[in-house]
């Protein structure tokens, strides 16, 4: 399956951050998971938006998280 994820502000906008995906199969099944480096994030809320395509099908995943100081 192709996966590809990136940093969105809590506005959706896309921010210069990369986003590294892998993929590792455990108990059977296929686990997608998203590292990024958050020093150069400032305090506030941020979204990192999963994509992942096989054959015709997509699926895009939001997740939410707060950077507190």
């Amino acid at each position: 399956c192709a996966a590809s994820a990136r940093l969105l502000s809590r506005t959706g906008q896309p921010l210069a951050i990369p986003v590294a995906v892998t993929e590792r199969e455990t108990d059977g099944r296929k686990v997608v998971a998203a590292d990024l480096n958050l020093a150069p994030l400032s305090a506030g809320e941020y979204v990192i938006e999963l994509t992942v395509g096989r054959g015709a099908e997509t699926v895009i995943r939001l997740v939410a998280f707060r950077v507190v100081p």
